[in-house]
């Protein structure tokens, strides 16, 4: 550890950036007082000096008083308040952490471990300005927690009982930046309306427009655009082109060649352009996180997450309630392999919970009467009775899901990142070449070429052109019943060529009509235990089995209840062992091949009894759409029944269908796997048994029909009834595409024509700004009413 000698220099501190009034010198490097020397001898202890690289003065110092405040976190009533996860070797807390502003901050916070080894994990939500941290109770205290990130110069801010102002305060930002860009555009306008028509105007009022316009265009320049030159700067120190550097330099371009013609009185500037190109950049991410609200999986569970669960209200019967509509000390029913919605309490003796959602562990957790269940945690085994402590939490489950999600598939990369690498490049390199073309004949018209061909060149309409195309798209198929995770999906739905379906409770239905029992007679006592067993499953066929017996009574206490995958039902009631599922599950030799649908044995005591046989069909209409489909896409089906329905499947799919059956869940995953490793793949399923295979293709759908049981690994939920216009939707978002290619071209082709009129001097800065609003308007347009009137065409409004 470095050793420090105290002088009374002063200089700035090499952690804070604060003056040294005393000054500490620690390896020829100056602090302000002890705290920031800890802190850096913190970091240098645990090699993470490379901080430093990163920001300057990343610190924030503080008085010993601010490290008292934190002291009541460790009072249980006041932690029990702000866990969202615990057991016996880790908790779980989310804070709030204001000053997170860059990808130092966000590098930091993520390596807390290193800074503490009580911490186990923590994961920045930059957007949020929220930290999750994971860490050992019996390492380090949370008030421990709240004071290394003191030190470190990231105050947390903690919330009991209420909403944050930060919360509260969400999205006024953005609208106050759209605000004062509107306005100033408008102000702006009004006063170019002389110049607009042509009118003649004394100089003295020219000038004093002119200067009132600068000042209008200021708080633009330096609030609602500054988020663009963040994102740049952010962006260049990490060695990464966004699409927001061309736009930083447009704008930055546009406002210095205004100001210069402003202060030295030889033009009025063009600082209109400049207030509506700001204008209508905001108002596309608006638009955008407009639209993500209202869909997008990260923000609206009630597009992903358990659509309802099982509520019980008076007389034992049960109600599908939407998980918003969740009261606390409501009663719910969770079944096996159920996510449970929000933090209750076990009315039941004990259940088994698998946290692996949560944590990622597989471990099994037995909890007992009146144990406290945190929102996350999934049913394994029989089905337990919970009464509801608080709502359901949107912001945390979204986070659930998408920690679970992000390693499994790999990120899509933005088509608009990878298009401004390269025209960022080619545009600075084009206006850099005019410039010293022109500069041999008049360094004055080098100027204007320069800034002629940096601000017709501003790529503001490409940054506009995919926000509002498939946010417009994610917006059409939503009403449509097919809720897409984001906009990213849209761009791999483009590239798939190989339809992969999974048979039961996707393609087919399962009627009660046609169902039969075959075998020895069960006694009601018998039938009573079957049906108390069936209602621990969400599967269909347990669904069905459940309604055809529901005339019974079910007075059943089941003394265990396991599901194996693929296989079927174990459960104990009183002194007898029941299975429900395949042939070989129970023990049974099923001689019979010309079983009329779906079989699910019966066995009681190791003694096969008989069966229940499910006639399925195709799904209504789907017949057709397979058929529309067989023309673009290679298909395959895959099915852990047996080929009993092989006749069915090839009647209604094309010849070149690749036909799986028998196929247990790991081998669905395998099979899937292989594929998508050399095509793109989208797979549709239940959620049930092919979880694992939805989560390895490219696009995986879960396809929900009363859906109760929830999906993570999926990128898009489509509803039952609608699986017949999974054509219809395919072609839409095929020439959504082509919605955004012609709002590209529309960009490219003023960038083209403009920069060649720039190049050549034949275009002035006033002409090329009026082109920038020009081009985003009509890219606005274009994406937009394009979407909305290729949804109406085919129906889809």
């Amino acid at each position: 550890m470095a050793k420090a000698n105290q002088t009374t220099v002063t200089n700035q501190c090499f952690h804070c950036g604060d003056d040294c009034i005393e000054e500490i010198v620690a390896e020829s490097k100056s602090f302000c007082c002890h705290g920031c020397l800890a802190v850096y001898q913190l970091l240098e202890e645990t090699g993470l000096t490379d901080y430093y690289q990163f920001t300057e003065k990343p610190g924030t110092k503080q008085s010993q008083d601010a490290y008292l405040q934190y002291d009541y976190l460790d009072t249980p009533a006041v932690e029990n308040q702000l866990l969202l996860f615990e057991n016996a070797r880790s908790k779980r807390v989310k804070v709030e952490v204001p000053d997170i502003h860059c990808s130092s901050c966000i590098w930091l916070l993520e390596n807390l471990s290193k800074l503490n080894p009580g911490i186990t994990s923590s994961e920045v939500s930059f957007t949020k300005k929220e930290l999750t941290i994971d860490y050992d109770p019996s390492l380090v205290r949370l008030s421990e927690i709240a004071h290394l990130l003191l030190r470190i110069g990231y105050p947390p801010t903690i919330n009991l009982g209420s909403k944050s102002k930060k919360a509260k305060n969400s999205g006024k930002s953005l609208m106050l930046k759209l605000g004062i860009a509107g306005f100033a555009f408008g102000n702006i306008m009004l006063l170019s309306f002389p110049e607009y028509f042509g009118f003649e105007v004394e100089k003295e009022f020219q000038n004093f427009f002119a200067f009132i316009s600068m000042a209008l265009s200021i708080p633009v320049l330096v609030y609602s655009a500054n988020g663009y030159f963040i994102a740049a700067w952010k962006g260049l120190r990490q060695q990464f082109i966004s699409i927001d550097v061309p736009i930083a330099l447009g704008i930055a371009t546009l406002f210095i060649r205004s100001a210069y013609e402003v202060i030295l009185q030889v033009g009025t500037g063009y600082f209109d352009s400049l207030a509506g190109l700001v204008f209508f950049l905001l108002i596309g991410k608006w638009v955008q996180q407009r639209s993500y609200r209202q869909l997008s999986f990260e923000r609206d569970y009630k597009s992903y997450f358990p659509l309802a669960v099982l509520r019980n209200v008076k007389n034992g019967e049960q109600v599908a309630t939407p998980v918003s509509d969740l009261q606390v000390d409501d009663e719910l029913f969770i079944r096996n392999g159920e996510v449970i919605p929000t933090d209750c309490q076990l009315l039941d003796e004990r259940v088994d919970i698998d946290y692996s959602f949560v944590t990622g562990e597989s471990d099994l957790v037995q909890k007992t009467l009146n144990a406290k269940i945190y929102a996350g945690a999934k049913v394994f085994g029989q089905a337990a009775r919970f009464r509801v402590l608080k709502p359901v939490s949107q912001s945390y489950l979204s986070s659930l899901w998408g920690n679970f999600s992000k390693e499994d598939k790999e990120a899509s990369r933005s088509l608009i990142d990878s298009i401004s690498k390269y025209f960022t490049i080619a545009v600075v390199s084009v206006a850099i070449l005019s410039l010293a073309y022109w500069w041999g004949i008049s360094s004055s018209a080098a100027i204007q070429v320069f800034a002629a061909v940096l601000i017709v060149a501003c790529p503001c309409a490409l940054a506009l052109a995919t926000p509002f195309t498939l946010n417009a798209a994610l917006s059409v198929l939503g009403q449509n019943g097919f809720y897409l995770k984001k906009a990213e999906v849209v761009e791999r739905l483009w590239k798939i060529s190989q339809l992969v379906f999974d048979k039961t409770g996707t393609l087919t239905e399962l009627s009660t009509n046609s169902m039969k029992y075959v075998g020895q007679k069960l006694s009601p006592n018998e039938q009573s235990a079957i049906h108390g067993i069936v209602s621990n499953s969400t599967h269909p066929l347990s669904a069905r089995i459940g309604t055809y017996l529901s005339s019974v009574a079910d007075e059943t206490s089941l003394l265990s209840f396991k599901e194996y995958e693929g296989q079927g039902l174990e459960a104990m009631v009183g002194n007898n062992i029941y299975r429900l599922g395949t042939a070989s599950f129970i023990g049974a030799t099923d001689n019979n091949s010309k079983h009329n649908g779906a079989t699910v044995w019966v066995g009681i005591n190791a003694e096969p009894r008989g069966y229940f046989e499910v006639r399925s069909s195709l799904r209504k209409g789907l017949a057709a759409a397979i058929g529309k489909l067989g023309s673009s896409y290679k298909m395959s089906v895959i099915s852990g029944d047996n080929d009993r329905e092989e006749l069915l499947i090839k009647e209604s799919f094309p010849a070149a269908t690749k036909l799986r059956f028998r196929q247990q869940p790991h081998q669905k995953l395998n099979y899937v796997e292989s594929l998508a490793s050399k095509e793109q793949v989208m797979m549709l399923g239940d959620g049930l048994n092919d979880a694992g295979a939805l989560a390895k293709s490219d696009v995986g759908v879960a396809v929900t029909e009363n859906i109760t049981s929830f999906t993570p690994a999926s990128d898009a939920i489509l509803e039952g009834i609608k699986l017949r216009k999974l054509p219809q939707f395919m072609t839409f978002i095929g020439r959504v595409r082509l919605v955004l290619i012609s709002a590209f071209a529309i960009s490219f082709l003023y960038n083209v024509v403009g920069l060649s009129f720039a190049i050549t001097g034949q275009l002035s800065p006033l002409v090329a700004a009026i082109l920038m609003p020009i081009s985003s308007v009509s890219v606005v347009a274009v994406s937009t009413f394009g979407v909305k009137y290729l949804a109406k065409k085919m129906n889809l409004l």
